[in-house]
């Protein structure tokens, strides 16, 4: 299992990726 935190997160989570591209369009201004 060589997966970053966060994609590990992610999947506990159940893959929200609608909360993830959120998430990264905020970052990404």
């Amino acid at each position: 299992m060589n997966h970053p935190p966060s994609e590990a997160a992610v999947a506990l989570s159940g893959g929200v990726d609608s909360s993830m591209a959120a998430y990264l369009l905020k970052e990404a201004g």
